[in-house]
């Protein structure tokens, strides 16, 4: 746990549970909301000038009213508006005004992390960090479970620094970067807070029909492999399928050469396996661990959330990596987690099987909708070129046209 930290440090008043009615609607304010491991509200901080910051430890009646009347700043603020609205406050896009992360994203695309703080140790505030908060192991204590001046002073820090880096990027942000903010970032984060409040309908009866058949096919790959790996050891001591340490060795007693991980274990992923696939042992692994992934991540999966027939899946605009690192998206694309629905397989006819499971609500339909040769009509649009502006004006095949020059 890191010591001598704390909002006093920067001349700031803490208020605990103090008075709302002294913020001022008119003025933008910075919010940030803790909540516990499994999404349940613990305290919620706010700021409009970076000195006073309040922060109160239960949803009151003033709180619900207030929230919805101010123009909300944050960090990552579609993640505490969904849960703001969670907890019974009225929030809509038209409340959140500003995203400081979305701020570093457009500055800077290729930073490596964009997380409040990694900014803000680069800019001299450091406090623990949740992990240092709450502990680990048969120590650890959730924030619920926490002394409420701990917590409100962790959370005043994150509101602290998140008022600090919005007063910062405001000034430095030059006009193109505020543009693509103003006109493309935030409207997108609105349009995304207002898909992720309505989540994606699925077909319950049809998933747990397509459920049982992919387990009845697990079930025969795995009684195959069984049969094909009898002779080894593996199959003495109980044969998992999902055994790297086993495949590895039955797939060398089969007489493969398998590369080593840098810790030194074989190599068994799908691109080894890929090499060997003529064999009829890698052919039905491969079969099987293709269906084991559409149960574990699609099937079985959704079978296990409690909001079905919805699903609630985030659209990021920063993509969180395994280690906690709010990485911008490079490409520009926005990416899908919890559950990741652009990942369905489309080339398969099990992919094909999940795809039709997601559903529009009765009067409406699911319109599919891409760019058609987007970097071609950008090209014909700037050179002017004859061949391919007359090649889309009749509708004809552009790889096709182009060949011919």
């Amino acid at each position: 746990m890191l010591t001598g930290w704390g909002i006093q440090n920067y001349g700031c008043d803490l208020i605990i549970n103090g008075n709302l009615g002294l913020l001022n609607p008119s003025l933008p304010t910075v919010v940030d909301i803790e909540d516990d491991e499994n999404g349940n509200f613990v305290g919620i901080g706010l700021t409009q000038d970076g000195k006073s910051i309040y922060y109160c430890s239960a949803i009151t009646a003033e709180l619900v009213t207030i929230l919805p009347k101010l123009l909300l700043i944050g960090h990552n603020l579609k993640y505490d508006a969904k849960q703001l609205v969670k907890w019974g406050v009225s929030l809509t896009s038209e409340s959140l005004f500003g995203d400081t992360i979305l701020m570093s994203y457009v500055m800077n695309s290729t930073k490596d992390s964009h997380s409040l703080k990694e900014l803000g140790k680069e800019r001299g505030y450091v406090w623990p960090t949740y992990k240092e908060i709450v502990g680990k192991g048969k120590l650890k204590k959730t924030l619920d479970k926490q002394d409420i001046g701990l917590v409100a002073s962790y959370n005043a820090m994150d509101v602290f620094v998140t008022y600090k880096l919005y007063q910062e990027f405001k000034q430095k942000m030059d006009v193109y970067q505020t543009r693509i903010l103003e006109q493309i970032e935030l409207p997108v984060m609105r349009i995304l807070f207002e898909m992720e409040l309505k989540g994606v309908l699925i077909d319950e009866e049809k998933l747990r029909k397509l459920d049982e058949c992919f387990r009845r096919q697990l079930v025969g790959n795995a009684e195959r492999l069984r049969q094909l790996a009898s002779y080894s050891l593996a199959w003495k001591r109980g044969f998992n399928p999902n055994s790297n340490k086993q495949i590895a060795e039955i797939l060398q007693k089969r007489g493969f050469n398998l590369p080593e991980t840098p810790k030194g274990n074989k190599k068994v992923d799908k691109w080894t396996l890929e090499q060997y696939k003529d064999d009829e042992f890698v052919k039905v692994l491969l079969e099987y661990n293709k269906i084991e992934k559409l149960v574990s991540t699609y099937t079985g999966g959704l079978l296990e959330r409690k909001t079905l027939p919805k699903v609630y899946p985030t659209y990021n605009q920063i993509s969180r990596t395994s280690d906690g690192m709010d990485k911008g998206i490079v490409s520009g694309r926005l990416s899908c987690s919890d559950p990741n629905l652009q990942q369905i397989p489309t080339r398969t006819e099990e992919g094909k099987l999940i795809r039709e499971l997601f559903i529009p609500k009765e009067g409406y339909s699911l319109i599919d909708a891409d760019y058609s040769q987007i970097e071609y009509r950008l090209l014909a649009h700037f050179t002017k070129e004859p061949v391919l502006i007359q090649a889309f004006k009749e509708n004809k095949d552009v790889h096709e046209e182009t060949e011919r020059l």
